[in-house]
């Protein structure tokens, strides 16, 4: 039974939402990831829901799925992101499930107030090679090296797991050590074990593909290497216990890839943590 929606009209009843974000103002290296909502989109509904997931299911054939577009208006850095914001917030309304293709790391900043707004406390779970905590970069307050401190400004984020690191400034590591609410797992740890996340509160996911090893997903900004591999990222989005509530790729750079490899997953993360919400919900409702 095929449940895609069209992109022109509005489904108050679509089960997930995908909106783009074509925004790489704040890069602070290479640019190139506003191209990217292009390619996840493509690949997303060309392919990803389409394929068999962990959970057994083809997202394409067992949910309904509406396509926002892409969201981007000119302005001052709040004007831009407050609409996005604002889209996120009404998919919300209609207790639809956010997908959201970056764009920069900035995206998950607007993102996380929208949830912040209709959850009032929710933890956000970070995939990434960096922890993204100045508090400014280079003068900008919105910096994607800025994210996790923006967040910390949100009283309504009581949690933030950043998981994968491996580049840290000093000047980041001084906001992490006096701020108890960041728990950053650095890269040795993530390869070693699987480190529990608290189930109490929602949890909003995003993943900046640069924490998977270059190998895996060339085109991203900022090539780390010694990073995750898709499977070791896959399994930790699949043993997340706390209820979700919204997710982002960013930081695709269609420059850099090679075949669209690191687009294509991005595009299967969110179809993966689609069909582990999908799940879910109906379990909640069987039992």
């Amino acid at each position: 039974m095929q449940k895609l929606s069209c992109r022109a009209g509005i489904s108050s009843r679509a089960d997930f939402s995908f909106i783009g974000f074509p925004y790489d103002e704040k890069s602070s290296f290479r640019r190139g990831c506003a191209l990217a909502p292009a390619k996840i989109r493509s690949l997303f509904f060309g392919r990803a829901i389409h394929e068999l997931t962990a959970h057994q299911i083809r997202l394409g054939e067992e949910a309904s799925i509406f396509d926002w577009g892409d969201v981007l208006r000119g302005g001052s850095d709040e004007e831009i992101l407050g609409h996005l914001q604002q889209t996120v917030e009404r998919v919300l309304e209609q207790k639809s499930f956010p997908l959201i293709a970056g764009g920069d790391h900035i995206t998950t900043v607007p993102a996380v107030r929208a949830v912040a707004r209709q959850f009032r406390q929710v933890q956000v779970i970070v995939f990434d090679a960096h922890p993204d905590l100045y508090w400014e970069f280079r003068g900008d307050r919105y910096s994607h090296a800025c994210v996790n401190a923006r967040l910390l400004e949100n009283d309504a984020v009581k949690m933030i797991t950043i998981l994968g690191v491996r580049e840290f400034a000093d000047e980041e590591y001084e906001v992490w050590k006096r701020n108890p609410l960041v728990k950053i797992v650095p890269i040795d740890r993530v390869k070693r074990e699987f480190v529990d996340i608290p189930s109490g509160l929602p949890a909003y996911v995003s993943v900046d593909m640069d924490v998977l090893d270059p190998v895996y997903a060339p085109g991203v900004s900022g090539w780390v290497h010694r990073g995750m591999s898709p499977k070791r990222v896959l399994r930790y989005l699949l043993q997340i216990r706390a209820p979700l509530v919204g997710m982002d790729v960013v930081e695709v750079n269609p420059r850099t890839d090679e075949n669209d490899i690191t687009a294509l997953l991005a595009a299967e993360f969110m179809a993966e943590v689609a069909a582990k919400v999908l799940t879910e919900r109906r379990f909640q409702m069987a039992s």
